[in-house]
Formats: C-alpha cells, structure tokens, sequence
C-alpha cells in the first residue's frame, strides 16, 4: 500500500507491505519549510524511516531506528481517518 500525509513541518510519502498481521514500510519525511526542525534533532533535512510493525483492531503501530547515528528510536501509533480520493 502508499502513504501519504502531512503536517505543519513535512510531507510523508511512502510504501510498505503486510504479511499475516506484520507491517514493513518505509516512509521518506521531506520538509515544507527550511527551519523545520525533527524530533530526531535534524533541520531542514529529508530522511528515511525504516518501520516494522502490527495492524490493531483499528489501527496500526511500528516502530524503528533514527535516521541519524545514536538518535532516538521512533513509535509509531495511527489509525485511518479516511480515504483520499483519486
């Protein structure tokens, strides 16, 4: 499947895959603006999310490494708001 989104600070486009209820995905976090500022400590900067995790009865969770050396690894909790059309 695709994902898509955004919020105040990036854009988030991506892929991933299921298998038996496990989630791989990887997610590519590009800025809107040039002082955005991560919760990895980075600005302005692209970076890659390498993610593996569940599907829950609503939603979804998964969980991965920093993209930079010695950062903080990452949770993810979401749930599908709705479809986009097109």
């Amino acid at each position: 499947g695709r994902v898509r989104g955004s919020d105040g600070a990036y854009i988030y486009t991506g892929q991933y895959s299921e298998t038996d209820g496990a989630i791989q995905a990887t997610i590519r976090v590009k800025p809107i603006e040039a002082n955005a500022r991560s919760v990895f400590g980075t600005t302005g900067q692209a970076f890659e999310l390498n993610l593996a995790g569940v599907f829950t009865g609503a939603g979804f969770r998964l969980s991965g490494n920093a993209p930079i050396p010695g950062g903080p690894k990452i949770n993810i909790s979401g749930a599908l708001v709705s479809q986009i059309a097109g």
